[in-house]
């Protein structure tokens, strides 16, 4: 299952594409709150999560505009999500949670992340808890 987990992320890579304009009126795109409401109504509540991301009440965001860089990222997005098993979306998310919370494990937790990590990013040395922890505290200023 592992393998069905690395090619869904394959293909979450390729359907979103960097684009490097120097024109930002290229580069964004302006859409209304109804517009984004269309994109996910069908499958994702982006009311609800507008909502608890920003603690707004619904009717905050229907005067907004927001400025999207990649709209048919949200397409393809949807039409990936649709034709992908459930149950590989359910390991797909459970593996980036565990992937989260897995240096912050005791270390006999990590014993056995090591040699994983080691085969699949190639990474020999891990940076200690501490190290992970002061970088995040020095991103936060």
């Amino acid at each position: 299952q592992i393998d069905e987990i690395f090619l869904f992320e394959k293909r979450l890579a390729y359907i979103f594409q960097i684009k490097t304009f120097h024109n930002p009126l290229k580069l964004y795109h302006i859409r209304t709150y109804e517009q984004i409401q269309q994109w996910f109504s069908s499958w994702f509540d982006i009311e609800i999560y507008l909502e608890r991301i920003f603690h707004k009440d619904k009717s905050f965001f229907y005067n907004q505009t927001f400025l999207i860089s990649t709209p048919d990222y949200f397409e393809k997005l949807k039409q990936l999500i649709e034709i992908t098993p459930k149950y590989i979306l359910a390991n797909y998310i459970t593996f980036q949670v565990i992937q989260e919370l897995l240096p912050y494990m005791p270390e006999n937790f990590n014993q056995f992340r090591r040699p994983l990590i080691t085969y699949l990013k190639g990474i020999i040395e891990e940076k200690q808890l501490w190290e992970i922890c002061a970088k995040r505290t020095d991103d936060a200023f």
